[in-house]
């Protein structure tokens, strides 16, 4: 029991050191073995194994499932668009995560027919090399550091700030898109992170953060200008507004009342980074807390 007890000691200690060690290699500058946003790097000639691949599919039906989410997701984009009557439609942090999360669902399509050529042609050379990314790898990684951990705190923030699910009076308008665009767009990103081999680091989810600046600037110069909302969602009823003009973008977002507004901003802010810093836990664990380069003939690839 004593030597049970020791040995499980053991594997605490050194799993808390290669925890503590990959997290500083997060932000420790330049690492060869992880993939680059901007600067060479010798994992980044392996983009198309990384972005372009599933462990459970072929390249090819990879791509053509990826088609199809995006296709989904596009007719839902554009069906919401149509419906809508103004300029309205584009003040809702919903539809700006939601149009993010169709781009990246676009470029992540392109990169995975990038892939599926490169691969068939034999162009994956087991002998990596340091190299840049290509363009578009960068912004479809750069998409999917936002679109993935927005997707979970916009599903969050909506059925728990907005429509609490355990209303028991709940009614949202319009179920079909509202339920897509806060629920089941989540799901398919989740989909999406289960099948893909996408890197997930830290250091580069600090767009995710300017994005979450962005928006909160917006609902700032959205209340100075006294922009409003539609008619459809007019809040002079139970928010006691004399003008329409005067309606928040979200009624916890209400810059009337600066203190609950900041309450609820870092309170969101704090769940989002949380919920980054969950998915790159699930990355390493996936991953082994590794790379490791696969030869040419088998395109199978640790996650870094």
């Amino acid at each position: 029991m004593q030597g049970s007890g020791s040995f499980s000691s053991r594997e605490t200690r050194l799993a808390a050191t290669s925890f503590s060690e990959d997290f500083r290699a997060e932000f420790s500058g330049k690492h060869e073995d992880h993939i680059s946003l901007f600067s060479t790097s010798k994992m980044n000639s392996m983009w198309p194994v990384i972005f372009g691949t599933s462990p459970y599919m072929s390249p090819l039906a990879y791509m053509l499932t990826r088609a199809l989410f995006a296709t989904i997701f596009l007719v839902i984009l554009i069906g919401d668009a149509i419906r809508t009557d103004s300029w309205y439609f584009l003040i809702y942090l919903t539809r700006w995560s939601f149009i993010v999360e169709t781009v990246y669902l676009v470029f992540a399509t392109y990169v995975s027919y990038r892939s599926w050529v490169k691969i068939k042609d034999g162009g994956l050379s087991s002998e990596y090399q340091p190299a840049k990314l290509p363009w578009y790898v960068r912004c479809m990684y750069l998409l999917w550091s936002i679109a993935l951990p927005v997707s979970i705190t916009v599903c969050l923030a909506f059925w728990t700030l907005l429509h609490p699910i355990w209303n028991t009076k709940l009614k949202v308008n319009d179920p079909v898109y509202t339920i897509f665009e806060h629920f089941v767009n989540m799901l398919f990103f989740l989909v999406e992170f289960g099948l893909s081999r996408n890197a997930f680091h830290l250091k580069h989810t600090s767009a995710l953060h300017v994005y979450a600046i962005i928006y909160t600037a917006f609902t700032v110069v959205h209340f100075y200008l006294r922009l409003g909302v539609s008619r459809t969602l007019d809040c002079r009823k139970y928010l006691g507004y004399k003008s329409i003009f005067d309606c928040p973008v979200y009624p916890v977002l209400d810059w009337h009342h600066p203190g609950a507004t900041l309450i609820v901003l870092f309170g969101t802010i704090l769940v989002m980074t949380l919920i980054t810093f969950a998915i790159w836990c699930l990355r390493r664990k996936f991953s082994s807390g590794g790379c490791r380069v696969a030869p040419q003939s088998s395109p199978m690839l640790a996650v870094c």
